[in-house]
This record gives structure tokens, C-alpha cells and sequence, in this order.
């Protein structure tokens, strides 16, 4: 295996390190994770006891416009925590974000 293709195999999407400066800056924790390899989610966010789980895509090339790889979407069925989703901005982690939080104070007062 080259370097080349090594470098290639882990390299993230470009507009991923955008998106986790924004989510740092509103406050988010945020564990980058994108150079773990073996299809592994790319970051973990989290803010007031919950969190996410990311595969960030970039909607500005077909292969991010295609969405998770098949080993992506195999990794994340094989996930049993909370679901990882496919996200192609900060504005779609805010809104996933508000969402957990609508569905866990129905919950909470059910």
C-alpha cells in the first residue's frame, strides 16, 4: 500500500473542518475523528448532556453528494448507540440538534 493511497483513504471531506470550528464556537464539545479509518463516524458533538454522532459530507463533490459509503452506512447500522447521521453543514447539525432535544422532552414529560 503507497502513501498515496493511505493519505487518500482517510482524507475528510473539505467542508468538515468548517463545520466542527462552527459547532466549537457555539459552544458544542467536539471530537474529530475522521483519521480513525475503518468507515469510522467522523466526529462525536455535544452540548447540554446529549450528542451526535457525524458522518459529514460535502455537498460540493458527487462523492460527498452520494452520501455514506457502503462501509459507512454498514458502520452505522452496526452502531447501538444513538443513530449517525449524515450531515452537509452546521446548519443540519443545529437542526438534528433541535430535533434530539424536541424528542427528549417528549419523553421526558410523558
Amino acid at each position: 500500500m503507497s502513501w498515496r493511497f493511505r493519505q487518500d483513504r482517510h482524507r475528510r471531506d473539505e467542508n468538515a473542518r468548517q463545520i466542527l470550528q462552527d459547532l466549537k464556537d457555539a459552544g458544542f464539545s467536539v471530537r474529530d475523528l475522521s483519521q480513525v479509518g475503518d468507515d469510522c463516524m467522523d466526529a462525536i458533538v455535544g452540548r447540554n448532556g446529549m450528542d451526535l454522532k457525524l458522518e459529514i459530507k460535502n455537498p460540493e463533490t458527487a462523492y460527498g453528494r452520494a452520501g455514506m459509503t457502503s462501509g459507512q452506512k454498514s458502520a452505522a447500522e452496526s452502531w447501538r448507540g444513538e443513530p449517525i447521521i449524515a450531515v452537509y453543514s452546521t446548519r443540519d447539525v443545529l437542526d438534528a440538534f433541535d430535533r434530539l432535544m424536541m424528542a427528549r422532552r417528549r419523553s421526558a414529560t410523558c
